[in-house]
């Protein structure tokens, strides 16, 4: 894992980062800990979009919806596929708005110029 600088995410942070292992990690005021991995992404030719579903499809038949909401979110643009999710955990305080940003963001990256 190639790490970030620290000093210069904790100078802007709201919450005090740091890494356990191989992922970052922090806690919120609400008692909420988020921990982010990142991967170096190995394409797989023609499949993106085949992964994609059967994440989703994983996801929704196994996860707890009573426990995490999933928003997820496509588009191509040049012929290459790009795909987004995000997942929160039901009782995260800005669930709502977390959810709601997604969703706008979604929309505004995924609608072409014009439409």
């Amino acid at each position: 894992m190639k790490q970030v600088q620290l000093d210069r995410i904790n100078k802007i942070a709201p919450y005090k980062v740091k890494v356990e292992g191989k992922q970052y990690v922090f806690d919120t005021a609400h008692g909420l800990r988020y921990e982010v991995r990142f991967f170096e992404e190995q394409p797989i030719a023609g499949c993106e979009a085949a992964r994609n579903r059967l994440f989703i499809r994983w996801f929704k038949q196994s996860a707890q919806p009573d426990r995490f909401t999933i928003r997820s979110a496509s588009t191509t643009i040049e012929g290459q596929g790009f795909y987004a999710a995000i997942i929160v955990e039901n009782r995260n305080p800005l669930l709502t708005n977390i959810t709601a940003d997604f969703d706008k963001t979604a929309v505004t990256l995924t609608n072409k110029p014009g439409e």
